[in-house]
């Protein structure tokens, strides 16, 4: 998936010239992959907010993204930590902007019980998953996150999530009267992360 090649490269070299800015799944589409008006003005303001930090500012921007292999499971409960965007200090559920999908964008998979998702919560900068119910003992169980989650809507990609931290930058073209976000939204990176 070029999603997560895309990541992996971020991650490798990050703090050396490599900056990633996000995702683009919070952005409207004018057709089935294109970002439409309103989707390229949130996603310029992002650029552009990631580009005073990495360049005007000289500090390594990251967008948001999981703690690399820092995804945990015990018992019911999954927990993902985050590395937060500089420039912000909470995550969110979006619960205003972008089309809704089934627990805030997350799949679960194991090979054990093959237990679903029963709720999504947030504590602090972390993610908790909780299972309805207890896989068990397994030898495959894996997390993805805003990849192929969900059916084709008109006007919004197949895959997303409601996870973001918000950098309390005003938006400019908000100010201006265009139908975006108030404030500038880092949205999580998609991922997945094989726990077994």
């Amino acid at each position: 998936m070029v999603e997560q090649e895309q990541l992996a490269v971020a991650r490798a070299r990050f703090g050396l010239g490599v900056t990633l800015t996000g995702p683009m799944y919070q952005q409207p589409l004018s057709d089935s992959i294109h970002a439409d008006n309103l989707g390229r003005m949130m996603g310029g303001e992002v650029d552009a907010l990631a580009y005073h930090w990495a360049v005007t500012k000289g500090e390594d921007f990251h967008p948001l993204w999981p703690v690399a292999g820092g995804v945990t499971r015990t018992g019911t409960e999954v927990r993902v930590p985050f590395a937060l965007p500089l420039g912000t200090s909470a995550l969110r559920i979006d619960d205003d902007w972008v089309l809704t999908v089934p627990d805030a964008g997350f799949i679960w998979t194991d090979d054990g019980a093959g237990v679903g998702i029963a709720s999504v919560a947030i504590d602090g900068t972390e993610v908790v998953i909780t299972l309805d119910g207890d896989p068990g003992v397994t030898t495959s169980e894996t997390l993805e996150y805003a990849i192929f989650n969900a059916p084709d809507d008109t006007g919004w990609a197949s895959g997303r999530g409601l996870i973001y931290a918000d950098s309390g930058q005003p938006s400019v073209y908000y100010r201006r009267g265009f139908a975006v976000p108030p404030t500038i939204r880092h949205y999580s990176v998609r991922f997945k992360e094989i726990l077994a």
